[in-house]
């Protein structure tokens, strides 16, 4: 049996505890608000809601209500990187993500790359788009059109 305590990343804001939970659209992702789940104590339960979520779970115990809330983002994590590329409109068997100080959409054999501007203001995203060492792309507005500014010469020469 693993005796390797799992760290407590739960936050206390004094009436109520609360995690931040993965961002499920691009605009989230660049917003500045987040959601959040949260674990409250009332009527001798201890709740946990999400931030946009009807209803709230109950549990005996704070330790159950965390086990719980971890699992629900544990389970949103896994699925970001899927969501994030589908809701920015490519193929998860073709593009991964990465977090390298910005968000950057990269082709699997790794001569593509989407990147979003950091500099961009939320709602505003900006994308720049290389192809090996060279910007194909700079500062539009949309993922697809950074994605149309892709040499196909240049995959078949590949």
């Amino acid at each position: 049996m693993d005796n390797a305590k799992t760290p407590d990343l739960w936050d206390n804001a004094g009436p109520f505890l609360y995690r931040i939970m993965p961002e499920g659209s691009l605009d989230a992702f660049f917003g500045e608000e987040r959601d959040i789940i949260q674990i409250t104590f009332s009527m001798g339960k201890w709740w946990l809601a999400e931030t946009g979520e009807v209803g709230e779970d109950h549990y005996r115990t704070m330790k159950d209500a965390k086990a719980a809330g971890d699992k629900r983002i544990e389970e949103a994590e896994k699925a970001q990187d899927t969501v994030l590329l589908g809701k920015a409109g490519l193929d998860p068997a073709v593009w991964t993500v990465r977090y390298d100080g910005a968000l950057t959409f990269v082709d699997q054999a790794g001569d593509r790359a989407i990147v979003a501007d950091v500099d961009g203001r939320p709602g505003e995203q900006r994308w720049d788009a290389f192809q090996g060492d060279d910007v194909v792309a700079e500062g539009v507005d949309e993922v697809a059109t950074a994605l149309a500014a892709f040499s196909p010469m240049r995959d078949m020469a590949a």
